[in-house]
C-alpha cells in the first residue's frame, strides 16, 4: 500500500511509498494509504473535511476514450488509410448504390460517355482492369456490404462497450467493463 499525503496549506495530493513518508514532513497534513493503483489525477478531495473520493467521470472518459480510439482503429483497418482513401470510398458507395438495380446488360450496354459521367470510379476502374462496367460496380456493391457490416459491427460494441463503462460505479467496476471488451464479438 502507499500513502497520500494531503496538504490543505497547498490544496495538493501526494503519493509516496511508506519509506518516503518517514522521510517526509507531514506537519498540518493528512496521510492515508491508498491503494497500489491510486491514480491522483481522478481523486475528489473535500478539503474541509479531508476526505477523498474517486471522480468517476474521468475515468469514464479516460475508458471511453480508449474504446473510441481502439474503435477507430480497428474500422479504420477496415479501409486503406489516407483521407483521400475514404473520400474514394465514399464515391465508390455511391456508384454501388446508384447501380444496384440495374442488370448487367443494362449497365455494360452504357455509352463510354454515359458510364463516365453516371459511375466515373468505375468506369476509370474498368478501362484500366478489362473488366465489364457490371463487373467493377458488382465488386463495389460487395465490398461496400462486407465494410457496412463491419462497421456496423464494431460500433454496436463500441457503443456497448461505453455504456456499460458508465454504468459501472466503482473505479474496478470500470476497469473491468474495459477489460471485458470483446472486440471479435460478432452480431
Amino acid at each position: 500500500m502507499r500513502k497520500l499525503i494531503l496538504r490543505p496549506d497547498l490544496r495538493t495530493l501526494q503519493v509516496v511509498s511508506a519509506e518516503v513518508l518517514t522521510h517526509t514532513d507531514v506537519t498540518g497534513c493528512k496521510v492515508v494509504e491508498v491503494a497500489d493503483d491510486f491514480d491522483p489525477a481522478t481523486a475528489l478531495v473535500n478539503w474541509t473535511s479531508l476526505t477523498i473520493g474517486v471522480d468517476l467521470t474521468i475515468i469514464d472518459t479516460r475508458l471511453a476514450g480508449s474504446v473510441k480510439r481502439e474503435a477507430e482503429r480497428r474500422k479504420m483497418q477496415t479501409f486503406s488509410a489516407g483521407n483521400a482513401k475514404a473520400q474514394e470510398y465514399v464515391q465508390k458507395g455511391k456508384e454501388a448504390a446508384a447501380s444496384a438495380t440495374l442488370t448487367a446488360a443494362v449497365l455494360n450496354a452504357l455509352s463510354v460517355t454515359n458510364a463516365a459521367a453516371q459511375y466515373p470510379m468505375a468506369h476509370a476502374e474498368r478501362t484500366i482492369t478489362g473488366e465489364t462496367l457490371s463487373a467493377v460496380l458488382a465488386r463495389y456493391r460487395a465490398s461496400k456490404a462486407a465494410s457496412d457490416a463491419e462497421l456496423a459491427r464494431l460500433s454496436a460494441i463500441e457503443w456497448k462497450a461505453v455504456q456499460t463503462i458508465k454504468a459501472a460505479t466503482t473505479p474496478a467496476a470500470k476497469q473491468a467493463a474495459f477489460s471485458s471488451i470483446n472486440w471479435n464479438q460478432t452480431v
